[in-house]
C-alpha cells in the first residue's frame, strides 16, 4: 500500500494520520474525499477500522462512554470483486460501500468523550492484481 499512496493527491495525504508501518487513516471530515481519491487512483478499498490516536499511539480498542460496557473495535469490509465487474466499477462500488458503512458507524456516540476528537478511519486498499 505504501507505494500506491504515491498516486494520491498531496492534500489527501496531508490530511492523513500515518501509522509507523505506513498505513493511512483520516478523520471523519475528510474520509469521504480520501475514499474517492483512492478509487480515482485505481485502487480498491477492502475495508477499514476506526482508530483512536492518543499521543501518537494507535488505539484499536476504544473505551465505551458507559463504563459498565466493554470497550469495542469498529470496522467495515467491502464485498469481493464480482467476476462481471470491471476493476473501475469494483473500485467505485467499494467507495460507495465504505461511505455507507462509515456513515452507519456511530462510534462518536459510543466511545468515551475523551476519544471523540481523536478518531480516524484507517483504510485498507489494494491495486489491481493484488486481490487474488
Amino acid at each position: 500500500m505504501i507505494q500506491e499512496e504515491e498516486n494520491l493527491p498531496q492534500n489527501i495525504l496531508n490530511n492523513a494520520f500515518r501509522a509507523p508501518n505506513g498505513e493511512l487513516a483520516w478523520p471523519r471530515d475528510s474520509i469521504k474525499e480520501a475514499l474517492i481519491e483512492i478509487a480515482k487512483s485505481g485502487m480498491a478499498i477492502l475495508g477499514g477500522e476506526v482508530w483512536g490516536i492518543i499521543n501518537g499511539t494507535i488505539q484499536g480498542i476504544l473505551p465505551n462512554k458507559n463504563v459498565y460496557e466493554h470497550p469495542g473495535a469498529w470496522s467495515w469490509d467491502t464485498q469481493e470483486k464480482l467476476s462481471s465487474e470491471t476493476w473501475s466499477d469494483y473500485c467505485n462500488r467499494c467507495v460507495r460501500e465504505s461511505i455507507e458503512a462509515i456513515s452507519g458507524l456511530a462510534v462518536e456516540d459510543t466511545v468515551h468523550p475523551d476519544f471523540r476528537d481523536k478518531l480516524v478511519f484507517n483504510v485498507c486498499f489494494i491495486k489491481k492484481g493484488e486481490e487474488e
